[in-house]
């Protein structure tokens, strides 16, 4: 066999990197009537010509009240976030696709300049003599531009921005809960909530009655004791996101009233002694809807201070409160400023996504 099939093999050139498709990463969520994913993928693919361009970019659109609204996060570009709002939600898809082009490949913006200068220019006359060359565009290391300093589009479809939303939130909330920690038997009772939040950390003022629970006393026959609790709670808590859940770690204390009846007794009596025990809790919400959100939490007590209740005639006979335990709480909270926006993993906590 001669050699030249052989060099014929050789010589012919492996498949080049360059043609492989730009690596775009794209998460876009949408109502069911925007374009889908592949769609904005599609569409930011083709305004690209540089073969390396490379960009992650997180995307959603949500509905307000006149249209649309767009907030696209650009990854590992420092604030990197924008905001649109149109009437039709084709057009953010393509304002979206144009932003993550540029990020990808920022050259885009100055050859789509150029070529819009071109293509708005008249017809020179004819010159009697030549004119000298245009100088030649510049290069992609002096192009590169910021994707967020790109040329907004204007549209008729697009409204004002957004003011920016507020750093400070609060939450208002009501509770049931259950558990074994302060009365004798099962702790039973509705408890209600305010606080205010600035960004990860907020402040918790909380009130909260335990139903009365009837117990016998040790040591008398047929003589009962009714007890029940008014408690006030202080805590400090922090708020993390993942997926559509906040996760709020909390530590506090708890103050409260605790009062006893023994009304069967052969002389009815009544006392109240203070309640006192550190608290740890974690919350979970999840959005209900725009400002309404689920709230369910699991806490632990500690009783710093147990008090307990004894006839006047009979010190040995008496009722103590517990030492403490586990308690689950559910209910409802109304959110407020920051906390009320829609959320996704990794967001600010101060960031609006109304």
């Amino acid at each position: 066999m001669g050699w030249g099939p052989a060099l014929t093999l050789l010589l012919v050139p492996e498949p080049s990197a360059a043609t492989s498709s730009p690596r775009i990463e794209l998460h876009w969520r949408a109502p069911s009537e925007c374009p889908d994913e592949a769609s904005v993928r599609a569409r930011t693919e083709a305004l690209l010509m540089e073969p390396q361009a490379h960009a992650v970019a997180d995307a959603e659109v949500v509905r307000t009240g006149d249209g649309f609204a767009l907030t696209l996060a650009l990854v590992g570009h420092a604030e990197a976030t924008q905001q649109h709002h149109a009437r039709d939600c084709d057009a953010l898809a393509d304002v979206a696709a144009l932003v993550v082009a540029v990020a990808a490949d920022p050259t885009l913006a100055v050859r789509s300049a150029a070529a819009d200068e071109a293509a708005a220019a008249p017809e020179p006359a004819p010159a009697p003599a030549p004119t000298p060359p245009d100088p030649p565009p510049p290069s992609a290391s002096e192009s590169i531009v910021d994707p967020l300093a790109v040329v907004a589009i204007v549209t008729d479809d697009v409204g004002p921005r957004p003011p920016p939303a507020p750093a400070v939130g609060g939450l208002l909330g009501l509770h049931g809960v259950v558990g074994r920690a302060e009365l004798p038997g099962v702790d039973v009772g509705v408890g209600i909530v305010a606080a205010i939040a600035w960004r990860r950390l907020r402040a918790e003022l909380g009130g909260r009655y335990l139903a009365v629970r009837r117990r016998p006393i040790t040591g008398v026959a047929g003589v009962h004791a009714s007890v029940a609790s008014w408690n006030t709670t202080v805590a400090g808590c922090a708020d993390f996101v993942a997926a559509r859940v906040r996760i709020g770690p909390c530590l506090g204390l708890e103050l409260g009233v605790v009062s006893a009846i023994a009304d069967d007794a052969p002389v009815p009596q009544r006392s109240r002694a203070l309640w006192l025990a550190g608290i740890g809790r974690l919350a979970l919400r999840w959005p209900a809807d725009e400002r309404v959100q689920i709230d369910a939490g699991l806490e632990g007590v500690v009783a710093l201070r147990r008090p307990s209740f004894a006839l006047r005639d009979r010190p040995a006979a008496a009722v103590v409160t517990g030492p403490g335990g586990v308690r689950a709480t559910l209910g409802f909270v109304v959110a407020l400023g920051h906390l009320r926006r829609n959320w996704r993993p990794g967001d600010p906590i101060g960031r609006s996504r109304r």
